[in-house]
């Protein structure tokens, strides 16, 4: 059930004075903690890596390309000194990826994008439409670039104004990306998560590795080697989608970042074995979603909301979204045989796991790692989806779904509820 609100009129039992004259700090400080804040708190270390990539393999593609322009020989007929474009010359294409942009820059982008995503010059095969939009937000949103805004070019004094990115011409070649992809077929509708999927995930899990699996092979580390990879993928799988049903966390790729509620949970989020106050003393789990989508909108609005916390209750008689089992039953493996000992406060409850079972305990888990486990899962099950699929997040619209509309007649959420709940 959800956790009540707690008032936020005292702190530690003592009055707070909205006009209480707060401590003075240098500005070396200030600077400080608006650098660590950022740090903490902005772009996950995953997403600056993969932003980080895009840049390089942009600026590296350039250099490529103009080396290999000067080894093209024109047709016969055709003046050997012909300008590319009348809007830039070869020499401002050698600096569009500077820090400092130039006429060039959104052409060079757009090239960058189309040669990536229209040609079969890397890999062997044309990219699609998530790999347009990450090059596009890496530009857009790189602390390295000085430029921010609209961007404008002023051909006669060769000045620049805002950010390449947001050219007209870069956003029509992502579009035109998302756009081909769409035609064929590669942009699906999202299903929806139903209580029916994941009790039948959820089954066919459990046969392909049952609870006897993990006892009998502890004894014998040589055998348990050999199903690491399947232990860890079925424990994992079974409490992360149990855990978005529940949160109704939100797992889904956006065009300018990456929101991955849940795999961004680390132990501090997460506190076991609690009781509540009342007479009956029951037993619960805490989940703090401490970088919930909308949850600051809240606190703008309302004043006296925090980010959400729920109490998470053991749910026997729904085994299939038992949050509470899953997630007790996941940290004590984590614990046994990936930390090898309790986990500490900033240790990531879902880690990154390799192509070979190999758990990262540093970086959270992928979007990419989930979807194809995801869809491993769902063949398994047999479910047949036509023309949709599902996707990260298909937990959130099921779980939210099924308390507001199938759940047993007596035990229905009202939409007041839901709206608490999901935030």
């Amino acid at each position: 059930m959800p956790a009540a609100r707690q008032s936020k009129s005292s702190v530690n039992g003592k009055k707070y004075n909205a006009k209480t004259v707060t401590e003075k700090i240098s500005l070396k400080t200030l600077i400080s903690t608006v650098k660590a804040s950022k740090d903490e708190h902005g772009f996950s270390k995953s997403t600056l890596g993969s932003y980080e990539r895009a840049l390089r393999q942009a600026r590296k593609w350039l250099q490529e390309q103009l080396e290999a322009e000067a080894s093209f020989k024109c047709p016969p007929g055709c003046p050997d000194i012909i300008k590319p474009s009348e809007s830039w010359t070869l020499e401002e294409l050698r600096y569009a990826f500077d820090q400092k942009p130039n006429g060039a820059s959104p052409a060079a982008l757009t090239l960058f994008i189309a040669t990536r995503c229209f040609t079969k010059g890397f890999n062997g095969k044309e990219l699609k439409k998530g790999i347009a939009e990450q090059i596009y937000s890496a530009w857009k949103n790189d602390p390295n670039v000085l430029y921010r805004g609209v961007w404008h070019w002023d051909p006669e004094k060769k000045i620049a104004r805002g950010n390449p990115a947001s050219d007209p011409e870069v956003k029509k070649i992502v579009k035109a990306v998302i756009a081909r992809d769409a035609a064929l077929g590669e942009w699906q509708h999202s299903a929806v998560m139903s209580k029916e999927f994941m009790d039948r995930i959820m089954a066919w899990s459990n046969e392909e590795c049952p609870k006897e699996m993990l006892v009998s092979l502890i004894p014998c580390l040589s055998d348990f080697v050999k199903v690491w990879l399947k232990v860890t993928k079925h424990l994992f799988m079974r409490v992360f989608s149990s855990s978005g049903w529940t949160l109704w966390t939100r797992q889904a790729l956006n065009q300018s970042y990456v929101n991955f509620e849940l795999a961004k949970l680390q132990a501090k989020h997460y506190r076991r074995n609690l009781r509540t106050r009342d007479e009956y003393q029951w037993k619960y789990d805490e989940c703090h979603l401490e970088q919930q989508k909308g949850w600051q909108h809240h606190i703008s609005k309302e004043g006296d909301l925090e980010s959400h916390r729920y109490e998470i209750h053991p749910q026997p008689d729904m085994p299939s979204v038992d949050m509470h089992f899953h997630m007790n039953s996941w940290i004590i493996f984590l614990e046994t045989f990936v930390y090898g000992h309790e986990l500490e406060p900033n240790d990531f409850i879902f880690p990154s796991v390799t192509s070979t079972g190999t758990v990262q305990p540093g970086t959270p888990i992928s979007h990419d790692t989930i979807q194809k486990w995801l869809d491993e899962f769902v063949e398994g099950a047999n479910i047949e989806l036509c023309t949709t699929k599902l996707m990260t997040h298909c937990f959130c619209r099921g779980g939210a779904q099924y308390r507001f509309m199938y759940t047993p007649v007596g035990k229905r959420w009202s939409l007041a509820t839901i709206r608490w709940w999901g935030g």
